[in-house]
């Protein structure tokens, strides 16, 4: 193994602790907000990311299928995440085939 491939895996595993440690401690902050007084107060008025989200929470999907909190941004928020963390788990899953066949 030569050490630029030492390097790469070493860089990877770094940003996946990173990755998961930042999703750890989101998890951590909603389960304490959620159901609580301290829920944010998003207003929304002519924003129009604003206005795709709420169009986004008021689906099936996070009234029935994905509801872990009460509060419909931070399932839209763990939603999104755990998609990203899919995706980049799936392009270094072929990187790293790429890299042994090479």
């Amino acid at each position: 193994m030569t050490d630029r491939q030492k390097k790469g895996r070493f860089k990877r595993l770094k940003w996946w602790i990173s990755s998961l440690s930042i999703f750890v401690v989101f998890m951590i902050v909603f389960f304490i907000v959620d159901g609580t007084i301290f829920e944010p107060n998003l207003n929304d008025s002519d924003n129009v990311a604003g206005k795709a989200a709420d169009w986004l929470e008021e689906t099936e999907l996070f009234n029935v299928w994905f509801t872990p909190f009460n509060f419909p941004w931070f399932n839209l928020v763990t939603l999104l995440y755990i998609v990203f963390l899919l995706v980049s788990a799936i392009v270094d899953t072929f990187s790293l085939k790429r890299d042994k066949q090479n």
